[in-house]
């Protein structure tokens, strides 16, 4: 316990700078390339080429398959938000035959490539579609409405020169983003990270359609700010506040907005830990680590960590094993006596405990009929 609290202290003091990102300035844009971050995401999504996307390796002709025509115009109001993701295609129970186009689609929308969802969707007919797949059509309608829309308009009114590449990424991310949690009925995250995009380019076309298309919001009805400062400074209140369950909520939502960025990682852990997910948190640091391989003080702190942990288990095991064992050594050939039968293992224990105190070496068992009793050797009761 002494180690704990001494670590905790070292935990505190260490973050207590760093962790004051949030309230400085706002970091500059990271030039790599967003497309590709391993640790933090299983399977990375490529950058999506909205204008020239080839799907036509993802989507297999089909001898049965009946093509639909995709819509034409985008929608003037929101859809409906879908359910929850986690209400999935489990529900299939259909032809067979159309099991790989399923596949093919949930791996396009896993790797948000909307526009390749949208064209293997319509190779599967509509009553042949998952319920997923229905609840995402509206969407995808509309995310292909918006590139059908643009692409009517003179290029050279939507051509940002003055962009540095690096931003052009970004901006493709948090437009990924956003898609992606309409997708999982999260307005209110997709909402902030659209008025981001305008924060960075207020010319940005697709932002403004999508709010208007997919949330309802007309340019005038919302303030352009910096969301991701916004939720940096939000992150400090919380940690600092004691409020970890709302800080790591904050922060799994800001890394949506910066995921190579270390300093969100190393608060993610410290709130993780702090919250006792010490699991969590080794993975949180970890990945701080990935992206600033140099941090020997974080990389201490991540041992540290582990070592706390290992130990808890250790002695969690060892608590299992002792209770497992708490029958102590009696003899197979040895008589013993039946004290008491009890419902629960539970009581069964408490009882056992009681005899150990006297002295006596008590034997539990679990009965045929879901008791437990508890037992003595005979020649311990002749000695009281």
């Amino acid at each position: 316990m002494k180690k704990y609290c001494v670590f905790i202290f070292l935990l505190t003091f260490f973050f207590g700078a760093s962790l004051a990102f949030g309230m400085g300035e706002r970091p500059e844009l990271d030039t790599s390339d967003f497309s590709d971050t391993p640790v933090v995401e299983a399977t990375p999504s490529a950058d999506i080429n909205l204008e020239n996307s080839d799907t036509t390796e993802l989507v297999k002709e089909d001898s049965v398959t009946s093509k639909q025509s995709a819509p034409a115009p985008a929608p003037l109001s929101a859809p409906p938000p879908p359910p929850p993701s986690s209400e999935s295609a489990q529900d299939y129970t259909g032809d067979p035959r159309f099991e790989e186009l399923h596949r093919q689609y949930a791996e396009a929308i896993k790797g948000k490539q909307f526009l390749q969802a949208h064209q293997i969707l319509y190779t599967i007919p509509s009553d042949q579609q998952l319920r997923r797949e229905r609840l995402d059509k509206p969407y995808l309608d509309m995310f292909k409405s918006i590139e059908n829309e643009l692409a009517n308009v003179n290029p050279l009114l939507l051509k940002d020169e003055d962009l540095e590449e690096s931003v052009r990424k970004v901006l493709a991310k948090l437009y990924r983003e956003a898609q992606a949690s309409l997708l999982q009925g999260k307005q209110d995250i997709a909402k902030d990270l659209l008025i981001h995009m305008l924060f960075l380019n207020r010319r940005d076309s697709r932002a403004k359609k999508l709010l208007e298309y997919g949330l309802d919001l007309r340019v005038g009805s919302y303030k352009v700010e910096d969301i991701e400062s916004k939720y940096r400074s939000k992150s400090s209140t919380f940690f600092y506040g004691g409020n970890y369950l709302a800080a790591v909520d904050v922060l799994t939502t800001l890394v949506l907005f910066n995921k190579e960025d270390p300093l969100i990682y190393e608060r993610l852990g410290s709130s993780y830990y702090m919250m006792g997910e010490k699991q969590k948190a080794i993975d949180a640091w970890s990945t701080a680590l990935f992206f600033n391989p140099d941090n020997k003080q974080l990389e201490k702190i991540i041992q540290k960590a582990r070592d706390v942990l290992l130990e808890e288990q250790k002695e969690s095991k060892e608590e299992r094993l002792t209770k497992k064992k708490i029958n102590i050594s009696v003899s197979n050939n040895e008589e013993t006596q039946l004290l008491g039968i009890y419902k629960t293992q539970n009581d069964a224990y408490i009882f056992a405990a009681e005899l150990k105190k006297q002295g006596m070496s008590p034997l539990i068992e679990e009965t045929e009929t879901g008791k437990w009793s508890v037992k003595v050797p005979k020649k311990q009761l002749k000695k009281k």
